[in-house]
């Protein structure tokens, strides 16, 4: 095979993956197939699927930038527009980040929800990131909506 041949497959596999396999929402999926083979709820711990050290895990519905600074604490850096938004911190600084832009025309990445039971924002830790996951599918098209699960003390 020539260069030439090898680069062109190269930048093909590029834009039709578009990068979703580094993001944590693919990450996510990747996880929810593997401990969801044979059914259509189970229970995925998210403190696995980072390459990254964190220690907390915020997930925010539609949210502004003011609603961002003040569950977070300090300014979020990142802030273009109302978004949903998934934010990883260590030590009070964002160490990875993936927003959520609402379109109509065009389904989410990975098509995973989060149910925050009407709130606004979640917080977690590695300790209590486990999130109960209902997969539904349509037209061969899975869904995926992970709700917290509430962990004792």
């Amino acid at each position: 095979m020539t260069i030439r041949k090898v680069l062109t497959l190269v930048v093909c596999c590029f834009i039709l993956n578009g990068c979703r396999e580094k993001s944590v929402k693919w990450s996510i999926v990747t996880a929810i197939e593997k401990e969801c083979q044979q059914a259509d709820t189970c229970t995925v711990d998210l403190k696995g699927i980072t390459n990254f050290a964190w220690d907390k895990l915020y997930l925010f519905d539609v949210s502004g930038a003011d609603d961002v600074d003040t569950v977070l604490g300090f300014h979020y850096p990142y802030f273009e527009d109302v978004a949903s938004r998934i934010i990883f911190v260590k030590n009070n600084q964002v160490v990875y980040h993936e927003d959520e832009y609402p379109n109509p025309d065009k389904p989410p990445i990975a098509n995973i929800t989060f149910n925050l039971g009407g709130a606004h924002a979640y917080v977690c830790t590695p300790k209590n990131a486990t999130f109960g996951v209902k997969k539904t599918t349509e037209d061969k098209y899975s869904s995926y909506v992970l709700t917290p699960v509430k962990q004792g003390k």
